[in-house]
């Protein structure tokens, strides 16, 4: 595909055809935070604002039905779904649940900062072979967080994060066109995603359920770009997700399915050969941490339930 070009006529953007996905499970601290920032900060506001509640105990889908109610918030809707659905099926219903030509995947710890999500509609409106666009990402005390990457690679796979982002294995390109851009937010068009398909939330229902996706997209014939020069925050603070307990686990599940779909069959059994001499090495060094008392107990338990659980393909002892 050529690259992205733009026009120097600004168009004029209607509320009806952006619609917002929030997923929410038990942040309603920041879920009214992102939501206010919506209604404060992007104008005009998106004509849809759904928020897809998957089971909150902490009064997070109540707040949204006073807000409702209250008819102050144009376009807001709840849905709760009867059964869990994860961060993928979260998504799935909320475009389901939307009718809008362009849908922004925005987060409960997504904040707001003016209407610059207007400019990636247009974007897209002027570059129909880009699926998707995503922007530049800060904290809240402005430092830059990531939006992008490239495909997956074994070799960083085999190596494990802390090497592969020392050694830039799977950094992001320097251009505007992306491997991966990350949901956080990200506005993608239904044309494209009618043509791919919403996320596979049955084999990547949390981790790489965004990286499977964008790789569809690209396998499609879209492309996928990020806006450096609109920005928008996407900071948890200490509110931690109930998914980043079982991350590491979830982590290395989804990415060994990733490869299992899109690496060649012959490479699947070297990277668990890999996999497995890595979490052998980690596991020795942190006993020996642990001998020397400057290694916590949990961390060495951890690292044995990720050993135990590569002969299941990291799935859970349940599952």
């Amino acid at each position: 595909m050529s690259s992205a070009h733009t026009h120097e006529a600004k168009l004029v953007p209607h509320s009806q055809e952006l619609a917002l996905v929030i997923n929410s499970f038990n942040r309603r601290d920041l879920l009214e935070r992102s939501l206010r920032s919506v209604y404060d900060h992007i104008q005009p506001t998106p004509g849809e604002v759904v928020v897809v509640d998957d089971g909150s105990t902490d009064g997070s889908a109540e707040l949204v039905e006073q807000w409702v109610q209250s008819g102050r918030h144009p376009g807001l809707a709840l849905v709760r779904p009867d059964h869990k659905v994860a961060f993928a099926g979260g998504v799935n219903l909320g475009i389901a649940s939307c009718r809008a030509p362009y849908i922004c995947l925005f987060e409960t710890d997504n904040v707001a900062l003016d209407d610059g999500l207007w400019k990636g509609v247009d974007y897209l409106k002027q570059n129909p072979h880009i699926a998707g666009v995503g922007f530049r990402v800060t904290t809240l005390a402005g430092a830059t967080a990531g939006n992008s990457m490239s495909f997956p690679s074994p070799i960083a796979f085999v190596l494990g994060q802390e090497i592969a982002s020392r050694l830039g294995l799977e950094s992001p390109a320097t251009g505007p066109r992306r491997d991966v851009v990350f949901t956080s937010p990200l506005i993608v068009s239904r044309k494209a995603v009618d043509r791919v398909g919403v996320m596979n939330d049955a084999d990547f229902p949390f981790c790489d359920s965004d990286i499977d996706w964008c790789r569809r997209f690209h396998d499609g014939g879209f492309e996928l770009h990020v806006l450096e020069d609109v920005s928008v925050v996407h900071d948890q603070g200490d509110n931690r997700s109930e998914f980043s307990r079982r991350r590491t686990l979830d982590f290395h599940r989804a990415r060994l399915a990733y490869f299992r779909r899109y690496a060649t069959p012959a490479a699947v059994p070297l990277i668990r050969a890999g996999l497995l001499a890595r979490h052998l090495v980690e596991l020795a060094v942190l006993r020996a941490g642990q001998a020397a008392g400057v290694v916590e107990p949990r961390r060495v338990d951890r690292r044995r339930e990720l050993l135990r659980s590569w002969r299941r393909d990291y799935r859970a002892e349940s599952a």
